[in-house]
């Protein structure tokens, strides 16, 4: 297993490319000029193929770095064990291993004749370079048929058809207030996903009959059962003042509450439509099962000429 050192080192990395993603990304939005949909639809399907190409290559990383701990530890314990059972032998046997292995490699070292300790050290930086970019093949390999990204395919040409882009929002929680926050207000604000949350919280409250029934009794975030008030009334203040994630019972009410329709779309199966009729343009959610880290995710579907947002 990886230790936590290695891990924070290779999402620093993961962090720092996707930072430069972005940046490349506004670059390719900003560089379509005003009213060019040819250039605007290129601009959308080389961003798309651009984080799909990102996320696949971090997932692969990831899994190299735990498989390859994970196969070095066995061979280790193999070889120490060999060790232990012949340790008369392993020195020798080790370093004929070596010379073997470099004369194949090289052609240049004669027959019987030993290694520097330098070159036995390039021999094994070599192997184990080797090594490490063959698991990052495989598991690139099993990455673009891991069921995220067979998701994110499914979800890019549902949305290009319908002249749709995700528009990325954090993971933390707060996804789906953010995610409609964002298209009430055009803006990526904390103080709107707050505003949103008590909304939520207050028009289910004013309309307990349509809600009440629908909350288990399993605990909530937060929730203290010695507090004040029913379970429905500390479930709704969990709505407004803790980071639980949102559900369908919260984008009813948001969407009773703002006189929006809400879209949302999911990949294999249909869109689903939440709240009345209403002369507003709809809100528009991405729902993802298989968001990398966070399992089930909500984004903002924007339109695609809206590069600029």
């Amino acid at each position: 297993m990886a230790t936590d050192e290695e891990r924070e080192e290779l999402q620093a990395k993961h962090r720092k490319e996707t930072k430069e993603l972005r940046a490349k990304v506004q670059a390719l939005k900003n560089a379509v000029p005003k009213g060019d949909k040819k250039r605007k639809k290129q601009a959308t399907e080389e961003i798309a193929k651009l984080e799909s190409e990102m996320a696949t290559r971090h997932a692969a990383e990831t899994a190299a770095l735990e498989s390859g701990h994970s196969e070095a530890a066995s061979a280790s314990a193999a070889s120490a064990s060999a060790a232990d059972a012949h340790p008369e032998e392993d020195t020798s046997i080790e370093e004929s291993d070596a010379a073997t292995a470099a004369s194949a490699a090289t052609g240049e070292v004669a027959s019987g004749e030993r290694l520097s300790k330098a070159a036995r050290r390039k021999l094994k930086k070599d192997q184990a370079a080797k090594e490490r970019d063959d698991r990052i093949e495989e598991a690139t390999k099993a990455a673009v048929n891991s069921d995220r990204n067979v998701e994110q395919r499914h979800l890019t040409a549902l949305l290009s058809s319908l002249s749709l882009q995700v528009h990325q929002v954090e993971a933390d929680g707060n996804c789906l207030y953010y995610a409609l926050a964002y298209q009430l207000h055009n803006r990526h604000r904390e103080s709107d996903m707050r505003a949103l949350r008590r909304q939520a919280a207050d028009f289910m409250l004013e309309h307990p009959a349509d809600f009440e029934g629908f909350i288990s009794d399993a605990e909530v975030q937060g929730d203290d059962q010695s507090s004040e008030g029913s379970h429905f009334e500390r479930y709704c203040r969990s709505v407004a003042e803790t980071n639980e994630w949102g559900g369908q019972l919260e984008i009813q009410a948001l969407a009773r509450a703002t006189n929006r329709r809400v879209v949302i779309y999911q990949a294999g199966t249909p869109e689903v439509t939440i709240g009345e009729d209403s002369s507003m343009p709809p809100l528009r959610l991405v729902y993802h099962r298989h968001d990398i880290g966070s399992g089930e995710h909500y984004n903002a579907a924007v339109p695609a000429e809206d590069l600029d947002s």
